[in-house]
């Protein structure tokens, strides 16, 4: 998430100043509107996990697990 937020920052930046030629900011719009929703996910989970933990405690691992051991023989049989 680190690089993520690093390019979300320097697009953003790019786009605000605009001294930059056309095609770059373009290139730095369409990177945002890619970015930019990963780290509305990011922070959502981080939060959703943060109520999670205060209102069930450790019990809050449950959903993650179950979801990640479903993810694997998903993500074969489509293979």
């Amino acid at each position: 998430m680190t690089t993520n937020i690093t390019q979300l920052t320097l697009d953003l930046v790019t786009l605000v100043r605009s001294r930059r030629a056309a095609d770059e900011r373009a290139t730095a719009r369409r990177r945002t509107r890619m970015t930019f929703p990963c780290i509305v996910g990011f922070i959502g989970g981080c939060a959703a996990g943060a109520a999670l933990e205060v209102e069930f405690g450790f019990w809050a691992l449950t959903l993650p697990v179950v979801l990640s051991a479903l993810a694997v023989p998903l993500g074969r049989a489509e293979e």
